[in-house]
């Protein structure tokens, strides 16, 4: 949720300029093909043997030139290392590893592989998903950059915007506005630069509504690295997490989307634990299930069954959530006609109790909280960022999935009360 770019940056000029004998490489890991051109560049510069030969595996002679490096010590930055699928495989059915199993010849797309284990240097791995960076260095604390403090988001801003004499108070104003998010400040502080707007300008726009700054974070602007082939807009940055996140875990991003209709302080776990039960008992989760039992294989992504499951905004056609009957219903029902299409739904007091249920559910906060959209307080109440919330909103505006989440929200609230 945070932008790494000034840290990874300020850090690889502090370490270039305070030890002038370490060689700095960068390696931008959002995809296949610029990985692949960043290890071929290396190759290149470093004139490593046997690069041009047309069947070199270019990523196992610079990871091998990496780990046979005894005197000339080395500071590998791997950028915005976020996909899982690409770095481990996990989808070998996903556009990047089709894409892998081809031009990298070797290892099926699994990046991580070629990611130098040994020799004289370092590596510095910048991600926003957790999951990631756990995966990459097993057993070793991840740092978490967080939001800024006070100060050093009114330096940003001025150094930013290149106005020196900024005012401490019309600086902060912003990035509390902004809630210290280096991203969100960054782009802010570009953009008045760039336009030549006034601090109170900018903010008097901010102010006027959702739909107001919703367009102002959707600008793109250059950033520090100057990676022109990465968004740096806010609303685009997280677009891409939420696209990912669609395709990754579907219930998980059922509860973003869902929670972008409400208050997002101290949300109830039991709250989505509802959410969840009504989600299960409608008739197209029963459908699926059923397909699932017959053999049936789906054959289309999280993203489109989330289109389709929200094409009614009629809370009641979403969600069909019955109580389950006791014995004595089913006795005394015995001689009534009994529809063989229907299927029991339990109780919303035995879903809650259901192990598998419970998983499902831990799962997809865990994704959420790898992500940074959700965080967790320590009486296990969760929290949404204001921010996320504006985002997640705009993107189910654009996927035409928000008047469905309210239908769905306005149930799961009838349901819990």
């Amino acid at each position: 949720m945070t932008n790494h770019a000034l840290d990874r940056v300020a850090y690889a000029y502090w370490l270039r300029k305070s030890h002038p004998g370490i060689s700095v490489f960068w390696v931008h890991a959002n995809n296949v093909d610029r990985f692949r051109q960043d290890f071929s560049e290396i190759a290149d510069e470093c004139l490593i043997p046997g690069r041009n030969d047309p069947d070199a595996d270019v990523l196992t002679l610079v990871k091998s030139w990496f780990q046979r490096q005894q005197t000339s010590p080395w500071f590998l930055v791997l950028d915005n290392a976020d996909d899982t699928d690409m770095l481990f495989n996990d989808n070998p059915q996903s556009k990047d590893s089709v894409l892998s199993s081809v031009a990298l010849n070797s290892n099926n797309g699994n990046l991580a592989h070629f990611i130098p284990e040994y020799g004289n240097g370092s590596i510095l791995v910048t991600t926003r998903n957790k999951q990631v960076g756990v995966r990459l260095v097993p057993g070793q604390p991840l740092l978490e950059v967080g939001p800024m403090s006070d100060s050093e988001s009114v330096q940003m801003i001025r150094e930013i915007s290149g106005n020196s004499s900024l005012s401490m108070e019309a600086a902060s104003a912003l990035s509390t506005r902004l809630e210290n998010l280096p991203l969100a400040i960054a782009q802010a502080s570009a953009y008045m630069q760039d336009t030549s707007m006034s601090i109170d300008r900018y903010l008097r726009i901010l102010n006027k509504g959702d739909a107001a700054e919703s367009e102002l974070l959707s600008k793109n602007f250059e950033a520090v690295d100057r990676d022109a082939g990465i968004s740096r807009a806010v609303m685009a940055t997280w677009t891409v997490s939420f696209e990912e996140l669609t395709m990754r875990n579907s219930l998980a991003a059922g509860i973003l989307s869902l929670l972008a209709c409400f208050n997002c302080q101290a949300i109830q776990r039991q709250f989505l634990t509802v959410y969840m039960y009504l989600e299960e008992s409608s008739p197209e989760a029963r459908n699926q299930t059923e397909d699932k039992s017959n053999g049936s294989q789906p054959t289309e992504d999280c993203t489109s069954r989330l289109e389709e499951d929200c094409e009614s905004s009629d809370a009641n056609v979403v969600f069909s959530g019955r109580d389950c009957h006791s014995q004595e219903d089913n006795h005394s029902s015995k001689d009534e006609h009994v529809d063989e299409n229907h299927v029991d739904t339990p109780s919303l007091e035995c879903f809650s109790q259901n192990e598998a249920s419970s998983i499902r559910l831990e799962q997809a906060l865990g994704t959420l909280k790898a992500f940074s959209f959700l965080r967790e307080s320590k009486n296990e109440k969760l929290d949404m960022h204001r921010l996320v919330q504006l985002a997640t909103t705009a993107w189910l505006t654009r996927k035409g999935l928000a008047k469905s989440f309210v239908g769905k929200a306005l149930a799961t609230m009838a349901k819990f009360c």
